[in-house]
């Protein structure tokens, strides 16, 4: 992945600006699937096809944890005692698995 793309995600980290509105898990795998999927002219159709995949990403992790909005996710966690890394890292493990397995299924690429 460019290293250009990881910058460009970096202002989601605890939900957009640090807002706690979304969990920037779920904003840079969106971001993922528009590097592969999404359109560069503003008619392109594959717009359609990239909102649909990140409405299956966003589905999966709605149904995995109830819930999108950073700050109810980390609600009375201590940051200063781990839990809140300790969840963030399985929930971007979690994205990420899931992002592969839309790019590799939509690009009919072969897992090895």
């Amino acid at each position: 992945m460019p290293v250009g793309l990881v910058a460009a995600a970096s202002g989601f980290r605890c939900g957009v600006g640090a807002s706690g509105c979304l969990c920037g898990t779920i904003a840079g795998a969106v971001i993922c699937l528009g590097y592969f999927f999404g359109r560069i002219e503003p008619a392109d159709p594959k717009a359609n096809k990239c909102v649909e995949f990140s409405d299956e990403l966003q589905e999966s992790f709605r149904q995995s944890h109830g819930i999108l909005c950073c700050e109810t996710l980390t609600r009375g966690m201590d940051k200063s005692k781990g839990e809140h890394m300790a969840q963030c890292e399985k929930f971007t493990g979690d994205m990420a698995v899931k992002t592969a397995e839309i790019i590799t299924r939509e690009l009919n690429l072969s897992v090895v």
